[in-house]
Formats: structure tokens, C-alpha cells, sequence
């Protein structure tokens, strides 16, 4: 394996250790650490594949966590995971689940 696959695996685990974050979030916090980009993209697909990082099951929880945490409503949590750059699917399925509840 190379080395800056390696390294790059190592950061990606050591940011979800602290706390989940969305994949735009994790690109851009690895691409700042100045790791090759074709590294950062495989390792982010390596996530996706292995279920570890996951969009819209991350933005429903974040969704939910704000609704019942605080008094946000709908709207405000939605314009916030489409400004966190969730793709719109993800926030669309978040939003539904959270109707639903």
C-alpha cells in the first residue's frame, strides 16, 4: 500500500473518531491536510463500499438531533444540511424520516 493512501486512511479514521461527519465535510478536511486527492477519493469510496460513511443516514440523525434537541424547526435544519453540503437527496430522505416521527 502506499504511503499516502496509508497516511490518508489514518486521518479519515481519526476525524470519524471524533465524530461522524458527512463526505463533503471529510473531502474538504482531508483535501486541507494536503493528502493526494486520488487517495482521498479512494479512501472515501472505501466508506461508502463499507457503509461507514453514508450521507443520508448521517443527515437524518443530525436532522433529528436538531429538531428534538432544540426548537429548529424543519425549514432551518434543511437549509443547514444543504449549506453543510449534504447532497439533496440525502437531506430530501432526511427530511421525510423525519416526519414520519
Amino acid at each position: 500500500m502506499n504511503d499516502g493512501l496509508e497516511k490518508t486512511k489514518k486521518a479519515a479514521w481519526r476525524l470519524l473518531a471524533f465524530r461522524p461527519r458527512s463526505e463533503s465535510e471529510l473531502r474538504s478536511r482531508l483535501t486541507q491536510k494536503r493528502l493526494p486527492p486520488e487517495s482521498v477519493e479512494s479512501v472515501l469510496a472505501d466508506l461508502r463500499r463499507d457503509g461507514i460513511l453514508d450521507d443520508t443516514r448521517f443527515a437524518k440523525l443530525y436532522a433529528l438531533s436538531r429538531i428534538q434537541g432544540r426548537t429548529f424547526g424543519k425549514d432551518r435544519v434543511k437549509r443547514e444540511l444543504l449549506a453543510a453540503g449534504f447532497p439533496s437527496e440525502a437531506v430530501e430522505g432526511a427530511m421525510a424520516s423525519i416526519v414520519r416521527h
